[in-house]
């Protein structure tokens, strides 16, 4: 099976095993822990499109 799927309407579909290492990778755990259920991949694609460090200071701005 391949790691990568494209279906007919152009949707893309693969699945990645990451490791994220505390002190090295703080920002994607928490992002990992506190993404509401069924809702990670969400929250993964947001990242990709802006960037961790922005969304986390972002994030710190709005509290």
């Amino acid at each position: 099976m391949s790691a990568l799927k494209a279906k007919e309407d152009g949707t893309i579909v693969f699945l990645v095993h990451m490791t994220l290492k505390p002190g090295q990778d703080d920002e994607l755990i928490e992002l990992v822990k506190n993404a509401p259920k069924r809702l990670l991949a969400e929250k993964i694609r947001e990242t990709m499109r802006i960037g961790i460090r922005m969304r986390t200071s972002t994030t710190t701005r709005n509290q």
